[in-house]
């Protein structure tokens, strides 16, 4: 279907600029609509070389350069333009310890934006709070007050999941405040055991 649409897209382009442009522009548009694509590779680079890129960071001002680089490299005309971020969040480190009838850490990120904890951390129960639902909240109750609440995601493996894991996630932390919480505690949901 993707040859079939290019294919049209092409011809329709061929008949309006086949006078004004010759075939050469035409063998140029069809070559570059049905011939390899960069994105895997530019996804490559950003995901495994250039890693996380916070607004404000590093890595942040190294993605944009790399970008323009590659808008430029294409014959593009880009540039970078500031501007005013009303807060900066950048993650120095997260440390979690499960400690009870079975002790081990488990590994772990810390969400943009969570406030910090003390320098000597915070103890507090850990609670089950299956998906983070109302209902698994009620279940809870006032347990959750100064408690961690563990809640379980499903495996992302589309567009639709990374969605609704946003609308989700604001969900479960506004039952989280109104219980006054210590904090939530997501387990990841990417495959192939990626935070």
């Amino acid at each position: 279907m993707k040859h079939a649409v290019a294919m049209a897209l092409v011809g329709t382009l061929a008949l309006a600029t086949e006078a004004a442009a010759g075939t050469t522009a035409v063998e140029r548009l069809v070559a570059a609509l049905l011939g390899s694509t960069p994105m895997e590779e530019d996804l490559r680079v950003l995901t495994d070389e250039i890693g996380g890129r916070a607004t404000g960071s590093e890595t942040n001002r190294r993605s944009v350069e790399w970008a323009l680089e590659r808008f430029r490299n294409a014959g593009g005309d880009a540039r970078a333009e500031a501007f005013t971020m009303p807060g900066l969040w950048l993650e120095r480190s997260t440390r979690i310890s499960i400690e009870g009838d079975v002790t081990f850490r488990a590994r772990a990120v810390a969400m943009p934006f969570t406030p910090p904890t003390p320098p000597e951390g915070h103890v507090a129960p850990l609670l089950d709070g299956g998906t983070g639902s109302a209902v698994d909240f009620a279940r809870l109750g006032s347990r959750v007050r100064g408690a961690f609440v563990l809640v379980e995601t499903r495996e992302l493996t589309n567009l639709e999941g990374l969605f609704r894991e946003y609308t989700d996630a604001h969900a479960i932390d506004t039952r989280a405040l109104a219980g006054e919480a210590a904090g939530v505690v997501v387990m990841a949901s990417r495959p192939g055991d990626v935070l």
